[in-house]
């Protein structure tokens, strides 16, 4: 997360709900990091808004995603 901008969680809402407010909550201390839980390329990601802002969704954060996975 604190190296791409995003951690790919899951493909099921199941596991990634709960494991993800899990993530965000241990990125509490990093001022500079905005975590948000959201549906990308087919997987559940927690995603650095202040990295990707919503507008990049379907392009850049997409294709990293996609190269990641």
């Amino acid at each position: 997360m604190l190296n791409h901008g995003f951690a790919v969680l899951s493909d099921t809402t199941n596991f990634a709900d709960p494991f993800g407010q899990r993530v965000i909550a241990a990125l509490a201390p990093y001022d500079d990091v905005k975590p948000h839980i959201d549906y990308v390329a087919h997987h559940h990601v927690i995603v650095d808004r202040a990295r990707f802002p919503m507008e990049e969704r379907s392009g850049r954060l997409a294709q990293a995603i996609e190269a990641l996975t």
